[in-house]
């Protein structure tokens, strides 16, 4: 290996420790040496899950080629058993050098065997439980858009119109769009009035009996 590509993987070795600070639970990283058609372990930290050690050569390699990531900067996720048993979320970053060649790879394995035992017994306890289904319209609009929007669909939801409209039935309404916010939004009052076929007085009278 050159200079130029040691110096580089040195910079992701002086990386590791703090990586570590930053990923909870039980966590080992491990970066691979890449010379030619082999791999060898350049640094390793928390080698709890693959029980490896400097110096050893591997076959991460494999993963490269079988997941045909020669033109990507990492891996997709991946899950597997470790020897031990524990369910592992394995993730690899690709070191390049500034040719494009793979010099390396940073693998960073979590056992998440806690976590997967937490989640078959939430989905065990929770057996039965069907979720409210969430409003997943995206607004592309200003925010005054969207109390407009907001506005006209409480009035149509009470299915009399404005004109026909009781001045309790009109407090309803205010009611209705109190809960949701819209007075907050600046000229909110004067396109209410509009909608509602009522003066601005009128309104702030309605609001005061809310």
């Amino acid at each position: 290996m050159t200079k130029e590509n040691q110096v580089l993987l040195s910079a992701y070795k002086h990386l590791m420790p703090f990586m570590e600070t930053l990923i909870p639970g039980p966590c080992e990283l491990v970066l691979h040496k890449v010379q030619g058609d082999s791999s060898f372990i350049e640094e390793i930290i928390n080698p709890l899950i693959s029980g490896r050690k400097k110096g050893d050569q591997t076959d991460v390699l494999g993963l490269y080629h079988s997941g045909k990531y020669t033109h990507q900067a990492f891996s997709e996720t991946r899950y597997f058993t470790a020897k031990s048993g524990a369910t592992i979320k394995g993730n690899t970053f690709f070191i390049r050098n500034q040719a494009q060649d793979l010099i390396g790879m940073l693998c960073v394995n979590v056992n998440v065997s806690p976590l997967v035992e937490t989640h078959n017994w939430i989905v065990d306890f929770m057996k039965g439980f069907t979720p409210p289904v969430l409003d997943t319209r995206v607004s592309e609009g200003t925010i005054e858009d969207y109390t407009y929007e907001t506005i006209d669909q409480v009035i149509l939801s009470s299915k009399i119109t404005p004109s026909r409209m009781s001045p309790e039935e009109k407090i309803e309404v205010l009611k209705l769009l109190d809960s949701k916010g819209v007075f907050r939004v600046k000229g909110s009052m004067a396109y209410i009035s509009k909608q509602l076929a009522i003066s601005e007085p009128t309104l702030y009278r309605y609001l005061k009996e809310i």
